[in-house]
């Protein structure tokens, strides 16, 4: 008799475990069924910096408030997202910086053809031919473009009687002259490869813009060529020669491959530093 009542409590405790384990289950495939929906209805957009998430991600997200959208920093480099490609697949969107189409090739058969879209009828037919694939597809469009170059404190050059430069040498000559009167005439941000890239590119137009240096910029955007395309000894030895002008002129040394945006604008800020490299956001930094 006593029996009895211990197997009906032991067959309903293990009743009650059993239903709580199946409702686990069914709480569990329940989130896993949410998440999934959720993962399919959310853009994934990886970001070339983490300046971005300052005024490019909230924008992007206002225009579209009922979207749900991931804002990932991913890299400036397409290599990553070749590796991505092989190792588990692209994001929804990608930006970039750095890539020519030789360097995309890889990724077109998994890229949407924006050529007949009107984000992609916003660009001039001249610039945007430098986008399109052989067959005319467009995998790549440009965001908007932002002015670069030299930042300068007026008020120094004014107090110190040197000319504001007008061409190269009278930049050489006033990076000089506020060397000797013990202040900085030119530095960068040269702790960012990009900056030193764009340094380059700068001195380098002359050569680039050659027969032979069109020649040569052709033959390393050709996403057909299989072959990587390196520096020749035609265009190149030139533009070093100027960069080598350029470090000889503006007094660049080791220090200020370690230099990064906050210590330029510190130093231009605290009347230390009469030029530097920047967009025209440092222009509006300074004048307000």
């Amino acid at each position: 008799m006593k029996k009895k009542p211990l197997h009906r409590i032991s067959s309903l405790l293990a009743a009650t475990v059993l239903g709580l384990s199946l409702l686990t289950g069914c709480a569990g495939k329940s989130t896993e069924a949410v998440q999934a929906q959720e993962d399919a209805d959310t853009i994934q957009v990886y970001l070339w910096t983490n300046s971005l998430y300052e005024k490019y991600a909230p924008y992007v997200q206002a225009q579209l408030p009922d979207v749900n959208i991931e804002f990932i920093v991913g890299n400036n480099d397409l290599d990553f997202y070749k590796f991505l490609q092989e190792n588990g697949g692209l994001p929804d969107i990608i930006t970039c910086c750095r890539f020519s189409l030789h360097d995309a090739a890889p990724l077109q058969d998994s890229l949407m053809d924006l050529a007949t879209t009107n984000e992609a009828g916003a660009v001039y037919n001249t610039y945007l031919n430098s986008f399109k694939n052989e067959d005319g597809s467009v995998n790549w469009l440009p965001v908007c473009a932002d002015t670069h170059g030299f930042v300068v404190n007026r008020g120094l050059f004014e107090e110190y009687g040197i000319p504001l430069p007008t061409d190269y040498a009278s930049f050489a000559a006033a990076c000089k002259a506020f060397d000797e009167a013990g202040i900085r005439g030119f530095t960068a941000d040269y702790l960012y490869d990009y900056t030193c890239m764009e340094t380059l590119q700068g001195l380098s137009a002359a050569e680039l813009t050659t027969t032979e240096g069109r020649k040569w910029r052709t033959a390393y955007s050709d996403p057909a060529d299989t072959a990587r395309v390196g520096l020749d000894n035609t265009v190149w030895p030139g533009a070093f020669a100027r960069m080598e002008q350029f470090i000889r002129d503006t007094g660049l040394t080791a220090a200020d491959l370690e230099l990064n945006y906050d210590d330029v604008t510190g130093m231009f800020g605290k009347g230390e530093l009469a030029m530097y490299f920047s967009s025209s956001a440092g222009v509006q930094m300074f004048r307000e």
